[in-house]
């Protein structure tokens, strides 16, 4: 369908609108890009050093993208017919995982000839990519029927020169090879299905190789220090490398046959050696390090991101630390001796021998230890946290004496751990363990290899200084005093000895069995475990993830445990004092008791003798009181993140200490005294002053103007107002009066019923806003991460939020920026003006639009009710089950109505006014156009059979081409018709069906705006197609005009069949 104006004007220009189309380049910097960016045929891109494609961006066909600096999109497709140059620069997905990143789809053209591409680099069938330069991220992938060309040289597989014209490695051919070589621009390159432990291995399906002359190896040691800007890709055999303070090297550094030391400075993500020594003392090798064919890697110092993978690789590690999941693969050997490893993982193949050492840390994700089955491991010292596992058929040694289960001795030389079981021992470096099922541990046939220990040393110990040597734990009759300044080693156990900590830090993941902890200052780190012992706390701290199990007595007076502490069955529990984080839990067979008074179950007091809180997700629960030292407490089974378990937990009433109800000023750290306010006490945190974690307010007033409140700051029928300082992470308030107008608030503040809260020119870190609250965001206030409302009231204006935004409430948008996604659900919206660079999802909604910009996708489902009054729409919009009224905007994308495959997600879309540059296809429902101008193709129809399309036509002006596909109806209203233009004579107001077809239909809508469709019967690209089997219906609808008018259209008739003949 064309609008006549149109198609006189375009068949006049044409050659003029092509050479202006070929024209258009986008230069980046000084341009700056949309999160999401399409490319468009005959424009060209070139990106230079600080210019930045965010988010997403597609480069349709026609389209050239130039890249020799800056970085581009995660997620970029060269989409068939498009070019992609880079020469310098960082392309594709570097910290977001492996779905996404650069894909060369079929058609497309790309070219590497230097910077960096990064993970999950696809090249699909039908592309065609070149690479002469730079470096490719983990996972390459290039696909069956994809024409990828290597060009360099010195090629070789496994060690061997390979002189064969192309190269396969994949799961199923090379499986277990390693691809090396040197491309055109001297960089080295290792490709291996292997790497990262077989999970993000490269795939190369028949992969050119093209052999140039290579630069000469320059083989005099180099040293990276930072006094020169620019770095090499790689080392090519024989070179060496000193990487020093100031030094800098990018990320997938690759090292073939050279020599790599690093003293300091920092390598980014995917360093690769292969036949190569690598040795570590300092500075930082980033995450994804992997290792092939005979290399050898020595770590004195320094650290080591997570998954650092060996495979046929010689490691010693005497020191420094390495992140979680460093495996050790088939044909490696690891001898650790001292630093700390957060976690260790043994493949079949490989083999590992621990006489030092940390291996694992209290709260781990991921297990401390595991050996899988083929794997061997010899074990004579060092400190293991918890979840260590040794699986069946791995080969675990542990060398040591005084073997026990459950307190007896072991004879047998073989052990196996049932559920229940507490295996303690000494490794033979003089050090204790603990192994239980209790603890997440598995140990399946291990061997015991007796070794002669000295007796204990049982005369008392103190420590004040760090202590990073020496065997991690404590022997039975032992005893250790931790001063401050004193610091163990993390993973420290104590099995029938007693550790006193009055100051300084004991670390994370202490195990204690049969003995005692007494804790009057200081800290104990997380993943603090008690099994048959005693644990007092009168002061100091205990970490998050800590567990008391069967036979722990426990008795808290003061002091401060962090969040998610369990009390699980056998375990006996009085609190009396001291304050608690969230997510403490007391688990059925757990014999707990609360020590204080004004016991208050949502507000009312509380008369029972035992108290048990309903599960998470139900009503809104809070159980509040005053502990006997005068410390306030709530518990709730709703608290963030996971929420309290309180399961019969006895009560026992005592008098507390009467409140001091003088303000108080803290301008130091606060050390002593309740940790808390209590009904009608005054607290004022200036410059200097300093709560800790798990502070409690009830009833309380709360001004902070500076200095730092810690994490878990939990509010209750209380005001806040924040006009400065810090407040850390995870703030609760329930039913309570916030005001922020200053300083900064961590992660997750989270609002409760009854809370109204107001962020003026304030920063916060991220919001979750329960119903019956309200929120006010204003006055250039920024959330760095997401707000969450959750049948809350919420109004942003002029305020920024870094994450996305969701809705199950009423929301108002008066200038705002939502960077993320925006997910509006079973609530109210009015947006008066914004910008959303995500996402945007209308969900069984009442959505207005009034202005904004949606840089995103824009989708509405499930019975949603959208009206758009203007706003510009940079990508797709898809309505399905609901309704969409559109009086104005600028709409730069497609737009899909309903669903080519299901007739039940039909949608029903109403247009009098706007701009539609993109393709509009109502797939299935109703669409009533009266105005607007759409310069893409308009699809009626086209879905599978028993899928129905309806569209009415009384306005508007149309400039591409129209189809009207089987089954689908048209129905046109306007005040003239004609077929090959001649006038038809219609009855007003009556619909009269059309089944002419190969003619041309043209007319006048009721808006004044003339039209001609060609009712082509067959179906032709980038022309009209009007099925013979869809039903074409026009009604005549008077419309008064001068006889001016008439003259006209006697013109335009002419015109139109001049054209035609």
């Amino acid at each position: 369908m064309k609008a006549f104006a149109t198609v006189c004007r375009c068949l006049a220009s044409v050659a003029l609108c092509s050479l202006a189309f070929s024209q258009v380049v986008i230069e980046a910097p000084p341009q700056v890009l949309p999160p999401s960016f399409q490319l468009k045929s005959g424009e060209t891109l070139n990106v230079r050093p600080g210019g930045e494609v965010g988010g997403s961006m597609v480069a349709l066909s026609g389209s050239v993208v130039n890249v020799y600096g800056g970085e581009v999109a995660p997620r970029f497709t060269a989409a068939d017919g498009s070019e992609v140059h880079i020469f310098g620069g960082r392309v594709g997905s570097y910290d977001n995982g492996f779905l996404e990143g650069f894909s060369a789809t079929q058609g497309s053209v790309v070219t590497l000839a230097g910077g960096e591409v990064g993970d999950g680099f696809a090249a699909s069938p039908g592309s065609h990519v070149t690479i002469s330069g730079g470096r490719v991220g983990l996972q390459f992938n290039a696909q069956l029927g994809s024409h990828v060309e290597l060009i360099g040289n010195d090629f070789m597989l496994d060690g061997v020169p390979y002189s064969s014209g192309d190269v396969t490695l994949s799961r199923t051919v090379n499986a277990d090879s390693i691809f090396t070589g040197t491309l055109a621009d001297g960089s080295p390159f290792v490709f291996t299905p292997l790497t990262a432990g077989r999970q993000f291995g490269d795939r190369l399906e028949s992969v050119v190789l093209t052999r140039v002359a290579l630069p000469p190896i320059d083989l005099a040691p180099s040293v990276v220090d930072g006094s020169t800007p620019v770095a090499p890709a790689g080392l090519r055999a024989g070179q060496a490398m000193t990487l020093k303070a100031g030094g800098a090297l990018p990320c997938y550094f690759a090292v073939v046959d050279g020599s790599l030391s690093i003293e300091g400075g920092a390598i980014g993500k995917g360093l690769e050696g292969n036949g190569a020594v690598i040795n570590l003392a300092g500075g930082e090798i980033g995450h994804f390090f992997n290792t092939y064919a005979g290399s050898e890697v020595n770590i004195t110092g320094g650290k080591v991101g997570f998954r650092f993978e060996a495979l046929d690789t010689t490691i010693n590690v005497s020191g420094g630390h390495i992140g979680s999941l460093f495996g050790v693969h088939t044909g490696s050997v690891a001898t650790i001796s001292g630093g700390m490893v957060d976690s260790l993982e043994v493949s079949s193949g490989g083999s590992v021998n621990v006489t030092g050492g940390s291996i694992g840390f209290g709260g781990s994700l991921y297990s401390s230890f595991r050996a899988y089955s083929g794997s061997e491991a010899r074990i004579a010292g060092g400190a293991f946290g918890q979840s260590f596992r040794s699986e069946v058929g791995s080969k675990v040694e542990l060398v040591g004496g005084e073997f026990r289960i459950n307190g007896q001795a072991v004879t047998d030389s073989i052990v196996t751990l049932a559920a229940g079981d507490v295996f303690t021992g000494t490794f033979a470096d003089g050090g204790s363990f603990v192994f239980s099922p209790l603890d997440g541990d598995l140990l399946e046939d291990v061997q015991l290899t007796q070794a002669p220990l000295s007796p204990p040393d049982t005369s008392p110990r103190v420590v004040d200084t760090p202590q990073t040597q020496g065997p991690a734990g404590l022997r039975a009759g032992q005893t250790l005093t931790l001063r401050e300044g004193g610091v163990l080693q993390d993973n420290f156990a104590v099995v029938g000895a007693t550790l006193h900590v009055e100051g300084g830090d004991a670390g994370a993941g202490v195990e204690v069995v049969g003995g005692s902890v007494n804790i009057l200052g200081g800290n104990v780190g997380a993943g603090l475990s008690v099994i048959d012992a005693n644990l007092n706390l009168s002061g100091g701290s205990i970490g998050e993830r800590s567990t008391v199990n069967r036979g722990a007595v426990v008795n808290i007076t003061g002091g401060n445990i962090g969040t998610k502490f369990n009390a699980l069955s056998g375990s006996r529990i009085t609190l009396a004092g001291g304050s608690i984080g969230p997510d403490f839990r007391t688990w059925e067979g757990s014999d707990v008791e609360f020590v204080g008074g004004e016991f208050k179950l949502n507000g009312q007091d509380y008369l029972g003798d035992e108290i048990t809180l309903g599960p998470r997700g139900g009503a809104l629960q809070v159980f509040s009181g005053v502990l006997s030292d005068g410390s306030p407490f709530l518990f709730s089974p709703n608290a963030s993140p996971l929420g309290d378990v309180i399961t019969g937990v006895k009560l026992t009433r005592t008098a507390a200490p009467a409140a001091d109800l003088t303000p108080q000023v803290i301008d130091s750290p606060r050390v002593s005294g309740p940790n808390g306010l209590r009904p009608g006490q005054t607290m004022t945190v200036v410059d200097g002053g300093v709560l800790p974690d798990n502070f409690t307010a009830i009833g309380a007033s709360l001004n902070i103007e500076g200095g730092r409140v810690g994490d878990f700051l939990e509010v209750l029928d209380s005001t806040v107002q924040i006009s400065g300082g810090e407040v850390g992470g995870w703030l609760q308030a329930y039913n309570g009066d916030i005001d922020i107008s200053g300083g900064n608030v961590g992660t997750q503040f989270t609002a409760f019923s009854g809370t109204t809260t107001t962020i003026d020119a304030a920063a916060v870190r991220g919001l979750t806003l329960y119903a019956n609250t309200y929120t006010e965001i204003t006055g250039g206030s920024a959330v760095e991460f997401s707000v969450q409302s959750i049948g809350g009231e919420l109004e942003v204006s002029n305020s920024t939020i870094g994450g996305s935004l969701s809705s199950t409430g009423k929301l108002l948008i008066s200038g705002a920026t939502v960077m993320g996604t925006t997910d509006l659900q079973n609530g109210v919206a009015e947006i008066v003006d914004g910008v959303f660079q995500g996402t945007f999802i209308v969900h069984r909604s009442e959505v207005d639009i009034d202005a904004g910009t949606f840089d995103g996708r824009f989708f509405t489902n499930s019975g949603s009710v959208v009206q758009i009054a203007s706003g510009s729409f940079s990508r797709d919009l898809w309505n399905r089950l609901s309704t969409i009224s559109i009086s104005g905007g600028h709409f730069a994308d497609d737009i899909l109505n309903g669903n080519p495959t299901f007739s039940n997600q039909s949608g029903t879309m109403k247009i009098t006014d706007g701009e539609f540059h993109g393709d509009f296809v109502n797939a299935s429902g109703t669409v009533n156009i009266s105005g607007g101008a759409f310069y893409g193709d308009f699809s009626n129809g086209g879905g599978q059979s028993g899928v129905s399309a309806r569209t009415t036509l009384s306005g508007g002006s149309f400039n591409g081409a129209f189809s009207a596909h089987t089954g689908s109806s048209v129905e046109l209203e306007g005040a003239e018709f004609y077929l090959d233009g001649v006038l038809l004579d219609l009855v007003e107001g009556r619909p009269t069906t059309i089944t002419n077809r190969d003619v041309q239909l043209s007319g006048r809508f009721v808006d004044g705006n003339w039209f001609a469709i060609d009712l082509y019967s067959s179906q032709v690209a980038g022309q009209d197609y009007f099925s013979a089997n869809a039903t074409l219906t026009l009604t005549l609808v008077p419309i008064p005009e001068p006889a001016t008018a008439a003259i006209a259209l006697m013109s335009v008739v002419a015109l139109v069949t001049y054209q035609r003949n």
